[in-house]
């Protein structure tokens, strides 16, 4: 997977893309489960 930032500067960024919004939707689900994840490894210590 591209980064993110290549993504959107990319020239054919287009934010209808169906593709796009799969990606960014996996990338904040997988950016909140890593946080959340260290997270209740902090609360656990």
């Amino acid at each position: 997977m591209q980064n993110l930032y290549d993504y959107i500067y990319d020239e054919t960024f287009d934010l209808n893309d169906e593709e796009f919004k799969e990606f960014i939707d996996s990338y904040l689900i997988d950016s909140f489960v890593s946080i959340s994840f260290e997270r209740s490894l902090e609360n656990i210590h």
